[in-house]
């Protein structure tokens, strides 16, 4: 197993009437050699701005932007989630590329997160 940053800190901010944000493509996850993943997202800071965040964890084998498919959903939240995505029961089974993709909801005003995520990774056999 191998662990990886997916994420360092970082605090994501969107103003009122935006609506989603999503990991810059540089930054993406080559996991290519790699079947299951298990995410741990920590989130210091959270302001909802009079809405609802999610955190969700996309993968695709090529990186075109489009193809990309959620794999995991964690709700914005203070603490630290862990997510297991296993290639044998995962509706969406890990592809090559993995990102993150921020959703906002019925936000009002500002809505900002601070958080890293790390992965560990099983390789292929």
């Amino acid at each position: 197993m191998d662990c990886f940053v997916v994420q360092d800190w970082v605090t994501v901010r969107t103003p009122s009437g935006a609506t989603s944000i999503t990991q810059s493509e540089h930054a993406w996850l080559d996991l290519h050699d790699y079947r299951d993943v298990v995410l741990w997202t920590e989130v210091k800071e959270y302001t909802p701005g009079g809405g609802t965040s999610t955190l969700t964890y996309q993968t695709c084998s090529s990186q075109d932007d489009s193809l990309f498919m959620n794999i995991a959903n964690i709700a914005a939240t203070v603490g630290v989630t862990a997510t297991t995505v296993h290639r044998a029961t995962a509706t969406v089974p890990l592809g090559r590329w993995l990102r993150w993709h921020l959703q906002v909801s019925g936000a009002s005003s500002t809505t900002d997160l601070t958080f890293r995520v790390w992965v560990a990774a099983m390789k292929d056999r």
